[in-house]
C-alpha cells in the first residue's frame, strides 16, 4: 500500500514539475488567434512596429505554408527596412536562464533574422539587450533557432523580440520561452521521491 503510494505521488510531481518547468511564457505562440481578415491584421498577445524604409509585417493565412496550423508573420522590406514584433512577459526572475526559439525560414530575398531577449527592471528602462543575427542568406526550409541567456538582477520585465532587416522577408512560426535548466529540477524530484520510497519501504 505504502509502495503504491509514493509510486502515485512521485507521477503527480512529476507531471506537476514538467509542466511548470517546461511552459512556454509566450501567449498565442503560434500566432493563430485573433481576428483576421488580411495580413495587415496582427496576432493576439503581440504588438508590433516598423523600422525605416520600405518595410512589411504581415500576418498570413495559409496551411499549406505555415511550419504548423494556417497562421505565421512574414518581416522584413526592401533594401534597409525593417520590422519587429515582440511579447512582453513578467514571468521571468533574476537569475533563471531562458530560452527563445523561433522556427523560421526567408519568405523572399536575402533578408538577415534575428532573435532578442531584452531584459527591463521596474522603470521599463534596458538592463541587458541579448540579440543575436541567426542568418543572412537564404533559408527555404523551417528550421529551429535558438538563443539563451540568463536573465540580470533586477529583472523585472522581459521583452522576447523577433527582428528582420535588410532586404527581403523573414518567417517566423511556433515561438518559444522556457525557462532551464528544466532537467535538474525533474532529477530533483526524482532523488527526493527515490529517497521518501527507501525511507518508507524499509519502516
Amino acid at each position: 500500500m505504502i509502495k503504491k503510494f509514493i509510486f502515485s505521488l512521485f507521477f503527480i510531481l512529476l507531471l506537476i514539475s514538467s509542466q511548470n518547468v517546461f511552459a512556454n511564457f509566450l501567449l498565442n505562440s503560434g500566432f493563430e488567434e485573433g481576428t483576421w481578415e488580411s495580413v495587415a491584421d496582427f496576432p493576439d498577445d503581440w504588438t508590433g512596429k516598423d523600422g525605416a524604409g520600405e518595410w512589411y509585417l504581415d500576418w498570413k493565412n495559409d496551411a499549406e505554408l505555415a511550419h504548423s496550423g494556417s497562421k505565421y508573420m512574414s518581416m522584413g522590406g526592401q533594401a534597409e527596412a525593417a520590422a519587429w514584433m515582440w511579447q512582453r512577459v513578467t514571468t521571468v526572475v533574476p537569475d533563471e536562464r531562458v530560452t527563445f526559439s523561433a522556427w523560421m525560414k526567408t519568405d523572399w530575398g536575402t533578408p538577415t533574422g534575428y532573435l532578442e531577449i531584452n531584459f527591463k527592471n521596474a522603470a521599463d528602462e534596458s538592463i541587458y539587450d541579448y540579440k543575436v543575427e541567426l542568418f543572412s542568406e537564404v533559408v527555404e526550409t523551417w528550421t529551429l533557432y535558438s538563443i539563451s541567456y540568463t536573465a540580470p538582477a533586477g529583472t523585472v520585465f522581459t521583452d522576447f523580440v523577433m527582428t528582420a532587416d535588410g532586404s527581403g522577408m523573414v518567417c517566423y512560426d511556433d515561438v518559444s520561452a522556457v525557462p532551464e535548466p528544466g532537467i535538474f529540477a525533474l532529477s530533483g524530484i526524482a532523488v527526493i521521491a527515490l529517497f521518501l520510497s527507501k525511507k518508507y519501504l524499509s519502516a
